[in-house]
């Protein structure tokens, strides 16, 4: 089949999709069932990870069980932990499999209460997704937006931190508040925002190359995810066009067991214990970047991206 009619074929696109996530979910289940636990400093990597092994059913009980326990042995009482990211995932994990355990990790509701916009976004949603404070979060929705979204449609993480990898996952996060609360608001908040960014995604796939986190797995994971809702949602083919040439750039990194490095630069081997600014075998990494968050992030995103496709019909490029 040419590139051309796998570009306009949903099917096939989530297929491709489904495939890159199954991959990084057999690499995660076995590091764990190696290990026992991450080689390696994570903030969420366990709760993703369980989001991404849980609906898959027997195969990974096994590892989901390891990660309920590591996360249930993790000090919630220290500075840095990252409440947002594992309440998103543990109680995505509730709704999709009625798991009680991952619904006692999340309620009463907790956060660190990080002001950048995609932490605030996050925990708009995780509200919606629980049921609570929904008032509370449509309005931080909005003011955050109003603040950060500026008349082209970039959302930035903050007054002048201009960032593709965060626009696209702020972006995700704002698709995802709009189908929950029904706001025409954050419909034309996230079109804009689909917009902007499927204007720079290059011929070769490449995207990610503005701002903080350049290339990093997370964003292209958050922006598969964004144009596959985009193209479910408005049914326009330059969205479908556009996450083909980005899975064609994100494939072209994929390692022979399935996992990604966490800076697509064609330079990285391995992963440091902990985020490195300094360590010149790692260029690109941030002091908070941790190897087992993103990979598994990644695969959350691939696979919600995935199940967006399911079954929907093909549409012509012109």
């Amino acid at each position: 089949m040419s590139p051309h009619e796998e570009e306009v074929n949903p099917v096939l696109l989530g297929a491709r999709l489904h495939g890159l996530a199954d991959g990084i979910a057999d690499y995660l289940d076995a590091t764990v069932a190696r290990h026992g636990e991450w080689p390696a400093r994570s903030f969420y990597g366990e709760s993703f990870a369980a989001l991404l092994l849980g609906p898959m059913g027997p195969k990974y009980a096994a590892s989901v069980e390891r990660l309920r326990v590591l996360y249930q042995d993790k000090d919630k009482q220290a500075a840095d932990f990252h409440w947002e990211f594992n309440n998103y995932a543990w109680y995505s994990l509730f709704r999709k499999t009625g798991d009680p355990v991952a619904r006692s990790f999340v309620l009463p509701l907790r956060f660190r209460h990080t002001p950048v916009t995609n932490w605030t976004l996050l925990r708009s949603v995780t509200r919606f997704l629980v049921g609570q404070e929904t008032e509370v979060a449509g309005r931080e929705a909005v003011n955050v937006l109003e603040r950060f979204q500026s008349g082209s449609g970039l959302i930035c993480d903050d007054r002048s931190v201009r960032s593709f990898q965060y626009h696209c996952f702020s972006a995700v996060m704002t698709a995802e508040l709009e189908t929950l609360s029904g706001s025409s608001y954050l419909l034309d908040s996230f079109r804009r925002a689909a917009d902007f960014i499927e204007r720079f995604v290059l011929r070769t796939g490449d995207t990610l190359y503005l701002g903080r986190g350049q290339q990093q797995s997370f964003g292209y994971g958050a922006l598969a995810c964004l144009l596959a809702l985009s193209f479910r949602r408005f049914r326009e083919a330059r969205y479908l066009g556009a996450l083909a040439r980005c899975l064609s750039f994100l494939d072209a990194y994929r390692r022979m067991d399935g996992s990604f490095p966490m800076v697509l630069n064609g330079c990285e081997q391995g992963f440091p214990a902990a985020g490195s600014v300094s360590d010149a075998r790692f260029p690109g990494w941030y002091a908070y970047n941790n190897y087992f968050d993103y990979l598994p992030f990644l695969g959350v995103f691939l696979r919600k991206a995935a199940c967006e496709l399911d079954g929907l019909p093909g549409v012509g490029v012109k």
